[in-house]
């Protein structure tokens, strides 16, 4: 699968655990616009500011695939949206040392 926005698009998505309808809410369009964008074509600017303030991320993630370093990943969903990319396996077992480090420091 290629790097593009709609390939990211579905990755946040599903990391947040969102149907199309939900994602559409939050973004204030119909479900028909998110399918559009989830089948390649790229949002306008405003609606790209709308996903990236409901993912939590950049529209330079978005766009580019490249992660603002100057946001924080101050929580797990910050870093499941930081690495939605990333193949889900990799990214749960990073989660779960993630957690049993923060368990561990209690």
């Amino acid at each position: 699968m290629s790097n593009t926005v709609s390939t990211r698009l579905i990755a946040l998505r599903k990391s947040n655990g969102w149907t199309v309808r939900e994602l559409a809410e939050k973004v204030e369009v119909s479900h028909e616009t998110i399918y559009t964008y989830e089948r390649g074509v790229v949002p306008k600017l405003r609606y790209l500011k709308k996903l990236a303030q409901a993912f939590g991320v950049s529209i330079d993630f978005l766009v580019y695939g490249k992660a603002d370093s100057r946001k924080k990943i101050e929580t797990v969903n910050d870093f499941k949206n930081h690495c939605a990319i990333t193949s889900k396996r990799e990214r749960d077992g990073i989660i779960r040392y993630l957690l049993d480090i923060k368990v561990k420091k209690k």
